[in-house]
């Protein structure tokens, strides 16, 4: 069963919390594994990843792609805190989309629950109403994708 809920888009964040069917320590390692992120990175949304690298250590560096017929968007970051298999927070910017190319901070949090693992994924910091819409979207999907990937 998924749960899903969005703050509203004059927030500035986008809140999603989602439980899937795998322990704490699949989730953590399908963020953090670039393989495995490839895998369901770009949701439903007619993307592909194919270009995901992963430094999995706090300070460490992540960069990775979203790719459609017509363009390619990269968003790179670095890692501030992980607690395996519990926390993952990292920046987050975007090389090749959002006008603003400010950082935002991205925090998952995996807890043990009897179903599996409650996620609460929380994307702060975006620069205005447009942006939290386009992010809800985009999350929403790539946490669709993540739950089915992970639920097989």
């Amino acid at each position: 069963m998924t749960e899903s809920e969005s703050i509203g888009p004059t927030t500035e964040v986008v809140r999603i919390v989602r439980t899937i069917k795998a322990p704490p320590e699949k989730v953590y390692d399908a963020w953090m594994d670039p393989a495995k992120r490839m895998q369901w990175w770009c949701g439903d949304i007619g993307m592909t990843c194919d270009f995901c690298e992963i430094d999995p250590q706090v300070g460490g560096r992540y960069r990775v792609n979203m790719r459609d017929a017509e363009n390619e968007y990269f968003m790179h970051g670095q890692f501030v805190e992980l607690s395996p298999p519990t926390k993952i927070m990292f920046t987050q910017r975007w090389e090749t989309w959002r006008e603003s190319h400010q950082d935002s901070l991205i925090t998952v949090e995996l807890r043990a629950v009897e179903a599996g693992t409650e996620l609460t994924f929380t994307h702060a910091g975006l620069p205005d109403d447009n942006a939290v819409r386009e992010h809800t979207e985009g999350w929403e999907c790539c946490m669709d994708t993540l739950t089915e990937y992970l639920n097989r």
